[in-house]
């Protein structure tokens, strides 16, 4: 697994960061949802090993200015499934593969790429996938500006119940109202 994720920091270090990012985060949100130690472990792995399909995307595409269309967002969005492929053959994260191939699957139905829905959705797929938006939403992008905490939080409210697991949300807002007040006290 260590060597996937360096090669993964050696295509593109701004991805590397996203994953170790979204793993604390995920082990956090698990953490806080209650879940025994070896989901919670499948959880680290899958939130750290989600993007890593991104490697068979070229980096112009990875870091496009503007929104993707056609033949380029289609590869793009293989990257759920190419992870999920990547990751099966690793015996140490095998279990956390499902999760990789489904972190952008929605709790309605309408993500990708098998569009499934609510609990069909393993619970490291439903914590990657709040994680995983999250972070996007809080990190600069070529394409946009980091959001603050309190507006990336009010977004992913907006899609508890559709986008999202509304008990993964509620995890989700419980651990970013702790850390703010914990910063706030030191």
């Amino acid at each position: 697994m260590l060597g996937l994720l360096e090669e993964v920091a050696g295509y593109d270090e701004h991805l590397a960061g996203h994953l170790g990012r979204v793993a604390k985060l995920a082990a956090r949100i698990g953490q806080e949802m209650g879940v025994g130690a070896a989901e919670l472990r499948t959880i680290a792995q899958a939130a750290h090993l989600h993007d890593v399909g991104k490697i068979i995307v070229p980096r112009h595409i990875l870091n496009a200015p503007g929104r993707l269309a056609g033949h380029d967002w289609e590869l793009m969005k293989s990257h759920a499934s190419e992870g999920e492929r990547i990751v099966r053959r690793i015996a140490s994260a095998a279990t956390a593969s499902r999760a990789v191939g489904e972190h952008h699957e929605r709790w309605d139905g309408s993500g990708y790429p098998r569009g499934i829905s609510g609990e069909a959705i393993s619970l490291a797929g439903r914590i990657a996938a709040v994680a995983d938006v999250y972070d996007a939403l809080c990190s600069t992008r070529s394409y946009k500006a980091a959001w603050s905490e309190a507006q990336a939080l009010a977004e992913i409210r907006n899609g508890s119940g559709t986008h999202f697991d509304p008990a993964v949300v509620a995890a989700l807002e419980r651990v970013v109202t702790r850390h703010e007040k914990e910063l706030a006290a030191a």
